[in-house]
């Protein structure tokens, strides 16, 4: 299946799991319109800054498929996640440490805040959860410490 291009560095199937990408009952717009345009250009940003990220990677052969939109088939799924409506990613960068990142983000917010409203920070994790929910206030929300 053809790869949609999203930015300079991200493709549509990276932020869809894999039965929604492949489904022959959604056209592209559909597909495309699942996921919010601000998440997507939240990691250009960090990536343009860190080097890669994973965010799903099931297209090329790896486990990553919930780590974008979350449907209801997945594991994780919570109608109350920005997940759920698109307004979220979760990723690791094989080169930075994922705390790296979310300091980065909470020392630079103003670089960051068109795109990010919320993090996770919570101990021991190994990925970078941002999104892109309405929030209301005018500064970044951090879930965690």
């Amino acid at each position: 299946m053809k790869r949609i291009k999203l930015t300079k560095n991200f493709y549509l199937d990276e932020f869809l799991p894999r039965h929604v990408y492949e489904s022959n009952s959604l056209s592209w717009a559909v597909k495309m319109s699942r996921i919010d345009e601000r998440v997507v250009l939240g990691c250009q940003l960090l990536r343009d800054r860190f080097g890669a990220l994973v965010v799903n990677n099931w297209y090329s052969g790896g486990l990553r498929n919930w780590s974008g939109l979350r449907t209801l088939e997945s594991p994780f799924y919570s109608q109350y996640s920005a997940h759920t409506d698109g307004r979220a990613a979760d990723f690791v960068s094989p080169t930075v440490p994922a705390e790296e990142i979310r300091e980065d983000i909470k020392r630079n917010y103003e670089h960051y805040r068109q795109y990010i409203t919320r993090i996770e920070d919570f101990d021991g994790m190994g990925w970078v959860h941002i999104d892109c929910a309405y929030t209301g206030i005018d500064k970044l929300v951090i879930f965690g410490k």
